[in-house]
């Protein structure tokens, strides 16, 4: 069994944060702030608004890739910039057989103004999907947005950062409000600005030529991919006699698992 119930006196949030699990039945109430005072979903409509505070435990993952980014730029420096011509993105390189730069350029950074602007726009979308998907969807769709396939097709100029991840993460967040779109009230609005924040950027990308929009582009449309067929993908079942509306997980990748 994979269906959740809805209803009770957890934050919404703090529930789909642990999704991945095979089965688990829960309650929740609506996000209010305090995570009291909640209500029975009835008309269909679930509010998307970020807590003011998330649970260190439920951003566990968005911790560690911070860590990570922030050790490797250390070790670069340390290494005397030796670090980042070796795992850097260098298309001639990568054509030599050295495929992986693909993988490491999304953990190295240009300079501490790159990696501050990648760590803050990290820490502001990572706790939010690792929430919504749990930690090794969470995890999946960051790696897989990080290879820097389109950027090595597409342009030919070295790169490095986790700006592709990122973006990814901001793919992710998007399917997961689209598929939801009828449970949450403001999704619309959710995603008309994760569209002008996507646009914004790549806009300043044509103005710069140190921003490979090829790689940001990669990492949105890998983090789409991703979570469209990992999921969370909830659907109404039923409503139990208790009152609490019961929702099943219908990922494709769940499916394909069962045949």
């Amino acid at each position: 069994m994979d269906d959740v119930c809805f209803g009770g006196s957890h934050s919404i949030l703090g529930v789909l944060g642990n999704v991945f699990p095979a089965s688990f039945v829960c309650s929740f109430a609506l996000f209010n702030g305090n995570g009291s005072g909640g209500t029975y979903i009835g008309k269909g409509k679930v509010l998307s608004r970020r807590p003011r505070r998330i649970d260190s435990k439920k951003r566990l993952w968005t911790n560690v890739l911070l860590a990570i980014n922030v050790l490797a730029y250390i070790a670069q420096v340390a290494s005397q910039g030796k670090l980042l011509m070796w795992g850097a993105k260098i298309n001639s390189l990568i054509d030599r057989g050295q495929y992986w730069r693909l993988a490491t350029s999304s953990l190295l950074h240009a300079n501490v103004t790159h990696l501050a602007f990648n760590c803050f726009s990290l820490n502001s979308i990572g706790p939010m999907v690792e929430m919504l998907t749990g930690p090794r969807r969470f995890i999946a769709v960051y790696f897989s947005s990080a290879l820097a396939v389109m950027s090595y097709r597409c342009c030919e100029s070295p790169a490095v950062g986790a700006s592709g991840a990122i973006f990814g993460l901001v793919g992710a967040y998007a399917v997961y409000m689209w598929r939801h779109r009828s449970y949450f009230g403001n999704a619309r609005e959710s995603l008309e600005h994760i569209g002008r924040v996507v646009v914004l950027n790549m806009g300043m990308g044509l103005l710069s030529r140190g921003i490979d929009n090829w790689g940001h582009l990669g990492g949105l449309l890998g983090g789409i991919a991703a979570a469209w067929f990992l999921g969370p993908a909830w659907q109404y079942q039923y409503v139990a006699k208790d009152g609490r509306v019961v929702f099943k997980d219908r990922a494709p990748v769940l499916r394909l698992i069962r045949g």
